[in-house]
């Protein structure tokens, strides 16, 4: 699997880690990439649906957070801290702010490795 935004200095993601734990099999990497996109994308859904409520927003990110880390670029995974750490403070006005830029940017993501990682071309 060719990985090009890798190599931008912002990349949106990497296959690195996968293709370390999977040893090299890049079946093993797309069906991971396959559950990451499914899942991001349910995670957006719920992070809309419960976006005034910072019990159920960490809730989410929380446990949307291993896969992000193992995939995403770092960045993504601070927003998720600040994020986390605004909820925790019920800072609600400021985390919706955060959300809502927290959402585009993986689904930006979740498009590239469809794009990339997934398509049948």
């Amino acid at each position: 699997m060719d990985n090009p935004t890798q190599h931008q200095p912002e990349y949106l993601y990497s296959t690195d880690r996968l293709l370390n734990i999977g040893k090299g099999n890049m079946q093993f990497v797309k069906r991971m990439l396959t559950v990451f996109v499914q899942q991001m994308n349910e995670t957006t859904s719920r992070l809309t649906t419960h976006l005034h409520n910072p019990d159920q927003v960490y809730s989410i990110l929380h446990q949307a957070k291993p896969s992000i880390s193992e995939i995403c670029n770092p960045g993504l995974l601070q927003r998720i801290h600040t994020i986390e750490k605004l909820a925790k403070l019920h800072y609600t006005a400021e985390m919706i702010e955060q959300v809502q830029l927290f959402i585009p940017k993986i689904q930006e993501v979740t498009q590239a490795i469809s794009q990339h990682e997934l398509s049948e071309s």
